[in-house]
Formats: structure tokens, sequence, C-alpha cells
């Protein structure tokens, strides 16, 4: 029987090992795996519905989140992903979300998305249906 070495954190991280095998609790450390993703229910008290690597989410304001990851990325220069859920399936102006990381709010353990609903003239802040998030890094 042929013994293969278990990889370790660093072996993910460098990403360049084709002799060590990857267990389940160190995948997350290879760069091309996220490092959490949720969905994100709830209006003026969201629930983290489903998540990885997360710790909380919490509404600062309407049309806002903010969310704690579990365990703190490397640096605040990571990447996130995001996108909302409308509540009705019409592309009229006023029912077309926007969904953006909020200016200046990434740390290297939380972070803000912001909402807007289009309107003729201006963009609106909103609470959405629902939140879905991904963060992609180093930890």
């Amino acid at each position: 029987m042929l013994s293969v070495q278990p990889a370790s954190a660093s072996d993910m991280e460098t990403a360049t090992s084709v002799t060590t095998r990857v267990t389940p609790g160190i995948m997350h450390h290879h760069p091309g795996m996220p490092k959490a993703w949720a969905k994100v229910t709830g209006t003026t008290s969201p629930v983290l519905t489903s998540n990885y690597g997360f710790a909380s989410v919490s509404r600062p304001a309407l049309g806002r989140i903010l969310l704690t990851l579990s365990t703190a990325m490397s640096s605040a220069d990571y990447c996130i992903q995001a996108t909302v859920e409308r509540a009705a399936t019409a592309l009229t102006v006023a029912n077309t979300l926007k969904c953006s990381v909020r200016n200046a709010t990434p740390t290297t353990t939380t972070f803000q998305l912001e909402c807007m609903d289009s309107t003729a003239t201006t963009n609106v802040a909103v609470d959405p249906t629902a939140w879905y998030v991904t963060v992609w890094g180093d930890q």
C-alpha cells in the first residue's frame, strides 16, 4: 500500500505539492478555496441562515449589514463577492437592486455590504430579501 503524507497548512497555502494528500480539516488553507460564505436573511434583525466561516451579522442601518468573520484574514486585502435577492421578479426601475462593499469598511475580521434600489433619479438604501456573500483570500 502506498503511503502518502498529509498536506500541512503551508503545503496548502503554497499550492504546489503533488505528492501530499488533502484532509478535510486542512482544505480551507488552499488559496483557491473560499474562506467564508453565507446566506443572510431578515431585515431589521438579519440572520446567518446558512454559513461557513462567519461569527455574526448585524444591521447598522437600512440597506446595510456588518459581517464578522470567525477567523481573521491575514490582511484587509481580500476578495468579497456579494449579491442580493429581490422580492419581486419584475425588472422595473424601482426593483433593480445593486449590492456593493461599503467603502473603507473591510478590516481583517469585519466588513459591511450595502444594498441600493434604483429609482428614476437616485438610489435608495433598501433591505433585500437575502444577501449572498463569499470571501476569498489568505487567513
